[in-house]
């Protein structure tokens, strides 16, 4: 079930400094914006799980980045609520102009003269990652309201046990001021889950931060290593935090395009398009299956925060030392990392580093593959092995495994 709600009130912007809790500039302005509600329509299916979204901006038009990326299906099968949030000033225009009946009175900056930083707008760059606008205060209210509605019920009842924040891409990286800064004043989220976080995304460990005890999930592609920082990448686990790193995947992944197609085709947006100058014989975007990942992350995170159970940890990909550099395989695939099958029992060069966000894939000539995979039988196996192995470290659901070997099955690879 599909709805969409608006969302008014006064907020506050923030100063907030790395690291560090953050500090109110200035309270008392206006707002208007609008939400998107995707639940369950039977309550009995419900899980309690409500997943607010801060919407993706990057093209200038908003995104579900992580309901199309982290697998709408796994949000489905699990009877989750996901809420997608409109929080940024470009987006925000975007929809006034393609609706100004629905839309026109939406509005997400403070008032003139206000002390509030500017609008937290694309381009995204390292140095503008923190200038929020009144965004995080809008994040905060959404979530209590929420969990505590006053009047119109946007859930219709259902339960809401667990409350969590996540954004994916440029949304994840301006999530980890509020995670730093602005949540340990606050304190609305139970856990937070960065999806393909980019720039300087390093969670805060010191004593203060820790006592809160809320739990922060990063699942980073390949690509996201190549635009982080080193600090940022190679940031040890802990208590409260987890970064798992996918070999082989895209930023944006195909599952992601083929979301988005039909509703740009839809909505009047530009298509998407693709770079040129690929290598020889080479496909844009990576074929490695993230979601898959991203489902079973989003299963510990909800244990994690009820049960107190932690995640399992995971190899990180391997980089030159001190450096963003990824180190490859004879085949150009990339070292280390979460290996799905699709990776680890490789068909194809999947270098997700290039063609922009979307990596390319180049399939293994024939000699090569008759060398790696004798018979058909004998690729079914590897995958089988690899498949399980991933199921049995956490870092894939039975239902995707299921999927990953009938995929297998289904191919004539070694044929």
């Amino acid at each position: 079930m599909q709805e969409e709600f608006f969302v008014s009130g006064t907020a506050s912007c923030y100063e907030t400094p790395r690291l560090q809790t953050g500090t109110v500039i200035e309270s008392g302005n206006p707002y208007n914006t609008r939400m998107i509600v995707r639940r369950p329509l039977d309550r009995d299916k419900s899980n309690g799980v409500v997943v607010v979204e801060w919407l993706n901006a990057s093209s200038g038009y908003e995104i579900d980045s992580t309901w199309a990326a982290t697998s709408y299906e796994a949000y489905i099968r699990a009877g989750a609520t996901w809420v997608g949030l409109s929080l940024q000033n470009n987006v925000v225009q975007q929809l006034r102009a393609w609706s100004p009946h629905r839309y026109g009175a939406l509005n997400v900056e403070p008032l003139p003269g206000s002390s509030c930083p500017a609008s937290a707008d694309t381009p995204l760059t390292p140095g503008n990652v923190k200038v929020n606008n009144l965004a995080y205060d809008i994040l905060s209210q959404v979530g209590q309201a929420l969990r505590q509605p006053a009047g119109v019920d946007p859930l219709h009842g259902l339960a809401r046990t667990t409350l969590i924040a996540t954004g994916a891409s440029q949304s994840a990286a301006r999530l980890i001021p509020y995670v730093n800064s602005v949540h340990p004043m606050a304190r609305v989220y139970d856990g937070f889950f960065l999806a393909i976080p980019i720039f300087d995304h390093v969670i805060r460990r010191d004593r203060a931060f820790d006592r809160l005890g809320t739990p922060v999930f990063k699942v980073m592609s390949e690509w996201d290593l190549t635009v982080g920082t080193v600090e940022s990448n190679d940031q040890p686990d802990g208590r409260t935090l987890r970064t798992w790193q996918i070999a082989g995947a895209p930023h944006t992944t195909y599952q992601n395009v083929q979301y988005r197609i039909p509703n740009n085709a839809r909505d009047d947006l530009a298509p998407i398009t693709f770079c040129t100058g690929l290598p020889p014989d080479a496909e844009p975007i990576s074929l490695i299956p993230s979601r898959y990942v991203f489902a079973a992350a989003a299963q510990h995170l909800i244990q994690w925060i009820r049960k107190g159970t932690p995640p399992p940890t995971a190899p990180r990909i391997s980089t030159v030392p001190g450096t963003t550099d990824i180190t490859r395989d004879q085949y150009g695939n990339a070292l280390g990392g979460i290996r799905l099958s699709q990776h680890e029992v490789a068909t194809a060069t999947n270098d997700a580093t290039g063609c922009s966000t979307y990596g390319w894939h180049r399939p293994l000539d024939q000699a090569t593959l008759a060398t790696l995979y004798p018979s058909h039988r004998a690729y079914v196996a590897q995958v089988v092995r690899v498949t399980q192995r991933n199921v049995r470290a956490g870092y894939l659901l039975q239902p995707d495994a299921r999927t990953t070997i009938l995929e297998a099955e289904q191919s004539r690879i070694g044929s």
